[in-house]
């Protein structure tokens, strides 16, 4: 089995993510989010992302020993942050006489997510003659349901946030009065908020 490991060196930070309820791991299987950025001019064209402006892409094939005989590619997506890059705020053009030193921007860094990879390959791919069923499918169930988990969470926390929201409205309407004359199940406003959204712990 052969790997193509495509490598995204790139400013912003929209690696793709899964979870398993507590921790975030990158996923190696899957493309990188889009973003707004621009093509850059420097970068070569046979480097420059087709759907990403501020990344250099590249691909590189690692070849098992059976390579004559191997009949499956697998694909891997890593992911770096770009270099600092650099910008002169005070010339007025580029070339001109009366541009200034450039200045280095440092960006911040990323945070650290370990790599599924690592997990699943302890540090480096092995080679296998064959790649079982059992094997692709579990590796499958496995990076869907940590989609699955990320995509829930953040269906959560934004349903978490609307009520905070609501509530905060609640309060700064009226909620001294519901204190001193209506009891919680008497407002007609926490009443809708608590059939809507189910408490979330």
């Amino acid at each position: 089995m052969c790997y193509r490991v495509v490598t995204h060196t790139m400013r912003c930070d929209v690696r793709p993510v899964i979870s398993d309820g507590e921790n975030r791991y990158i996923d190696p299987f899957a493309e990188p989010i889009s973003c707004a950025c621009f093509d850059e001019h420097s970068v070569r064209p046979w480097l420059q992302c087709d759907t990403h402006g501020c990344c250099m892409k590249y691909s590189k094939m690692e070849w098992c020993p059976e390579v004559h005989s191997c009949n499956d590619v697998i694909e891997l997506h890593r992911y770096g942050q770009a270099r600092r890059q650099t910008q002169n705020i005070w010339g007025p053009a580029i070339g001109s006489m009366w541009n200034l030193p450039m200045r280095p921007i440092q960006p911040e860094s990323w945070q650290y997510i370990q790599s599924l990879e690592d997990c699943l390959f302890m540090g480096s791919v092995p080679y296998m003659t064959v790649s079982s069923p059992i094997l692709n499918t579990a590796v499958a169930n496995l990076v869907g349901a940590g989609r699955l988990i990320l995509s829930n969470k953040a269906t959560l926390d934004d349903l978490q946030n609307s009520i905070d929201a609501r509530k905060a409205m609640h309060d700064a309407s009226h909620g001294e009065a519901c204190e001193r004359v209506l009891n919680e199940w008497e407002c007609i406003d926490l009443t809708e908020n608590e059939c809507r959204y189910a408490p979330i712990s």
